[in-house]
């Protein structure tokens, strides 16, 4: 088992809708891709192993804000399955102003077939847009 731990301000400019302040959470991984999913349709199977040599991820983020500020909008957890494959995000409220972020998944790399390559690219898009939720502050 590794451990890898980061601690990092980032003093970036959020974006802004009125008083409302939105955060992306910066992606320390790469789970899934578009690249994956960048096809209509397939016409050979994806051999899941070229892709991927890790089982399993899991990252846990702790946004912290400044005294003053709390959280006001945050994402709905995600749980999402198909076949071997699992992702999920939850969001954990710590107080006002901390929240915790647990990402986890666990990759499948059995081969996926071109019949079931729509069901597949429906899960990795469901998974990306989870990961590129915002969450909001004043």
């Amino acid at each position: 088992e590794f451990v890898f731990r980061l601690n990092f301000t980032a003093d970036n400019s959020p974006q802004k809708i009125g008083k409302l302040k939105l955060y992306k959470l910066p992606r320390l991984q790469y789970i899934y891709t578009k690249d994956l999913i960048n096809t209509e349709k397939r016409f050979y199977p994806i051999n899941y192993r070229n892709y991927e040599s890790n089982d399993f991820y899991e990252t846990d983020y702790v946004l912290e804000l400044k005294p003053g500020h709390k959280f006001i909008e945050i994402p709905e957890n995600v749980d999402l399955k198909y076949k071997g494959h699992h992702f999920q995000m939850q969001y954990i409220p710590q107080g006002d102003s901390k929240l915790k972020i647990v990402l986890k998944a666990k990759v499948d790399f059995a081969t996926i077939t071109p019949e079931e390559y729509p069901a597949f690219k429906n899960f990795v898009k469901k998974a990306l847009e989870a990961t590129d939720a915002l969450v909001g502050y004043k």
